[in-house]
């Protein structure tokens, strides 16, 4: 994958220094991959003032509302990679079309950042299923899901105000199995996306990528391919 061309972000951890490394950048696109329950306004408001193209693509992964009753059931009961796992499936079942188009904006004009709040479940899906797309094995993909993933340490304070938490070490340690990435779950998306789909490219093109995005996107993402993005 080519430098410098697309760009996660973590929309809940953005602070002013983060503006200014996307800034630096010379960002032209942000797609958003949070719910529209969920704050957007810092990095509206930055496109904006930037002149930033804005693509909003919700996904609400927590079913009926907001995030922090069903994580803290999830870790009360013992179920916290139960609850990653049906996240991650129905990011996939119910949000294709939504995934999809986040990958056929990021197309349009380089260079360009994706994300959501955390930028580690919806965001590392969009991640891994790109890098699919471009010509990664699904083995390099997975690894590089977990390699990028933000850390521990960065997650945490916005698990605290998520869950109403006063302070960080407050925090039950199970929690962590929520925060954290395994590899072997984005090896089980692929799975499922292999038997229900027949794999990512056709899974993509199933909920509207069209190919000229796809050839666009393998064009300026791979190294040994087109020239350098704009």
């Amino acid at each position: 994958m080519r430098e410098g061309a697309v760009f996660r972000i973590s929309g809940g951890l953005v602070g002013a220094r983060e503006l200014a490394e996307l800034e630096a950048a010379g960002l032209r696109t942000v797609v958003d991959l949070r719910g529209e329950d969920e704050d957007r306004s810092r990095i509206e408001a930055w496109t904006r003032a930037r002149g930033v193209a804005y693509q909003h693509q919700p996904m609400r992964v927590a079913p009926g509302g907001g995030l922090g009753e069903p994580i803290l059931a999830a870790v009360a009961d013992g179920r916290a990679h139960e609850y990653v796992r049906a996240t991650y499936r129905r990011i996939v079942t119910e949000f294709g079309f939504e995934l999809a188009a986040a990958i056929g904006a990021l197309s349009e004009r380089f260079p360009a950042g994706f994300g959501c709040a955390a930028g580690k479940d919806r965001t590392g899906v969009v991640n891994a299923f790109l890098q699919v797309l471009v010509g990664a094995s699904e083995d390099d993909a997975a690894d590089f899901y977990v390699a990028r993933a933000p850390s521990l340490e960065a997650l945490r304070p916005l698990a605290r105000e998520l869950l109403g938490y006063e302070h960080v070490d407050q925090l039950p340690p199970e929690l962590d199995d929520i925060l954290g990435v395994r590899r072997s779950t984005m090896l089980e998306v692929f799975e499922d996306v292999r038997n229900g789909w027949g794999g990512v490219d056709r899974y993509l093109q199933a909920h509207g990528l069209r190919r000229e995005q796809a050839e666009r996107l393998r064009e300026h993402l791979v190294m040994n391919g087109g020239p350098v993005a704009a």
